[in-house]
């Protein structure tokens, strides 16, 4: 990502990474800055936004190991808002965060095959709301480029 010329950037984040585990509390929001800060190392002006995971069932307030450490995805959805709004802290106006949820909730449940994957309706209600509030007249990747 960060050799690929573009003009933005869009960073799903999180779901994988809970699901197998991967990062603890203490651990994740290191591995997650790093990433970050070499993905901006090769684009300083690109616009970034980085999506935490939607809506995922049974993994909201529970982790996948039940050991001290080992995050929710609420709780990892909280980590990932925190680490983008450091990097904005410390002069990056042009990362932002979207919560996953305002692409696909709770509400929508019934658009996840099984609570975690969506259904082609479920991505296509995300692929909607994605490019009504990244890419409509308020959005932060290219503003008006999209007429959804």
């Amino acid at each position: 990502i960060r050799d690929t010329p573009c003009d933005c950037i869009a960073l799903k984040v999180g779901i994988n990474i809970q699901c197998m585990a991967a990062f603890t509390a203490r651990t994740f929001p290191a591995a997650v800055l790093g990433f970050l800060q070499t993905v901006r190392d090769g684009h300083k002006e690109t616009p970034i936004v980085v999506v935490s995971p939607i809506w995922s069932g049974p993994l909201e307030e529970r982790a996948p190991v039940q050991a001290p450490h080992f995050m929710t995805m609420a709780q990892l959805r909280q980590q990932l808002r925190v680490a983008v709004e450091r990097l904005r802290k410390r002069g990056d106006g042009k990362i932002f965060y979207r919560d996953g949820l305002e692409l696909l909730g709770s509400a929508e449940h019934r658009l996840l095959s099984d609570g975690v994957h969506p259904v082609c309706r479920g991505h296509r209600l995300i692929g909607k709301r994605f490019a009504q509030l990244e890419f409509g007249a308020a959005g932060r990747l290219l503003p008006g480029r999209c007429a959804v």
